[in-house]
Order: C-alpha cells, then structure tokens, then sequence
C-alpha cells in the first residue's frame, strides 16, 4: 500500500505522479500529522509520502532566518510534529522486521526577507 498525506494538492501530483492508493489532501499541517500517525498505527505502508507546509509558509510570510521569531517557531511546531509521526513508526509492531528510509528536505532555500524570494 503507498499512501501520500500532504498540505498542496500539486506535490502530489508531482512526486507521485498520480501513483498512491491513497492520497490525502488537507491544508492543514496537524492533519497531516495525525492522518500520517493514524496510517502507521493502523496500515501497513509500503511507501509513505508526507508534506508539512509550515515551515515554507512561515519564511514565505515572514522571512527567513534564526533571527526571525515567527519563522523559528514554525521550525519547532514542525519539528514536534514529525517526532509524533517517527514516534508512531518506532512503535509499530513489526518495526523491527521493516526497513525504512526516512528522507526529510525542503522544497527551495529562502533569504531573510519575506518577499517570496527562494
């Protein structure tokens, strides 16, 4: 089973080509989280494929930067939500006979100035 759980309909689309038994489209990064803990708790996944939004939304609106309060502060709320999701992984039952490939990354860099730039 592959499952893509995402914030913007279009990663999908372009990641995934289409491809998941199950997408999931909500604009909403703690949905996400929870649909994602909520796949590993109770499915089998073969492939997983997860996007958190806030923390492009936060340097788009606010700029980036470790001087910029807002911006960290998206970093650390995103940062507690994929603990919940490699929580739920660890504990899954048969996480010891699995092998997963954990990637995180971001989709563009950004400047300090919250113009859009990337």
């Amino acid at each position: 089973m592959t499952a893509s759980i995402v914030w913007w309909h279009e990663i999908h689309l372009i990641l995934q080509d289409g491809d998941a038994d199950e997408l999931v489209v909500k604009m909403d990064d703690q949905f996400v989280t929870d649909t994602t803990v909520a796949t590993l708790t109770e499915k089998d996944p073969d492939v997983l494929f997860v996007h958190l939004n806030d923390v492009d939304a936060g340097g788009h609106n606010n700029g980036y930067g470790p001087e910029i309060r807002q911006y960290l502060d998206t970093i650390e709320t995103s940062d507690r939500r994929v603990g919940q999701i490699l929580k739920a992984l660890y504990a899954r039952k048969t996480y010891g006979q699995e092998d997963w490939l954990i990637m995180i990354t971001t989709d563009h860099g950004g400047v300090k100035a919250a113009t859009g730039n990337k």
